[in-house]
């Protein structure tokens, strides 16, 4: 039977410290890509909701002033990321998988 000495050990060791911090490293890009999709799909949503917004003619007796604007692109900017959240359309899954398979 062979004996491992000490510094064996300690080269194995680190080795293997190394190989889990990569395999972690891993997983960070892995979330950070999932979230960076994540992102992606609800800046298209929002502006998916602000062009639908701007389809609709205007009605009223006041036209639009600056704070309702700023109000409804506030709102379809957080619309949009709640519904990126929840699952969205599905653009994020397709951008991750797309990833993956570039990366391989």
């Amino acid at each position: 039977m062979m004996k491992i000495s000490p510094d064996m050990n300690a080269v194995f060791m680190l080795k293997t410290e190394s190989f889990s911090k990569k395999e972690s490293a891993g997983n960070a890009d892995m979330k950070n890509g999932e979230a960076v999709c994540h992102e992606m799909e609800s800046l298209f949503l929002h502006h998916l909701l602000r062009e639908m917004r701007a389809s609709v003619p205007a009605s009223g007796l006041w036209g639009k002033n600056n704070g309702e604007k700023i109000f409804t692109d506030m709102l379809d900017g957080q619309l949009a990321s709640e519904l990126s959240a929840k699952g969205g359309i599905g653009l994020a899954l397709m951008l991750m998988e797309q990833l993956q398979k570039k990366g391989e």
